[in-house]
């Protein structure tokens, strides 16, 4: 079983390297393998749309806390608090530290 700090430093690099929308273009630009891609399918993706995309998608109006996690550029530009991730920052990266329920909270409940 994967323990919690492994489980969101992997949800951390993922979304950094195949979120949602962009990913069939990281496939061709990227040449990701198949292994990668189902990665992100399987264990990943799930994660934000049981967890995140309710309230931090296109599907919902009107982002909350302007942050959209379905496309690469949301999480780069981020939201009100500033960008969602920093590339090659994880330390940076605000995704990560609300995951841990630092500074922000989410999911808002309780932690993944």
């Amino acid at each position: 079983m994967m323990n919690a700090h492994r489980f969101r430093a992997i949800l951390l690099f993922s979304v950094v390297v195949f979120s949602s929308d962009y990913v069939r273009g990281l496939v061709a630009a990227e040449k990701l393998s198949e292994d990668q891609v189902a990665f992100f399918e399987t264990k990943i993706r799930p994660v934000f749309v049981n967890h995140c995309y309710k309230c931090h998608s296109k599907e919902f109006s009107s982002s909350k806390g302007g942050l959209r996690l379905d496309v690469r550029e949301g999480l780069l530009k981020g939201g009100d608090s500033g960008p969602a991730i920093v590339p090659g920052n994880p330390k940076e990266s605000l995704l990560l530290s609300a995951l841990r329920h630092e500074d922000i909270q989410m999911p808002p409940k309780s932690k993944l």
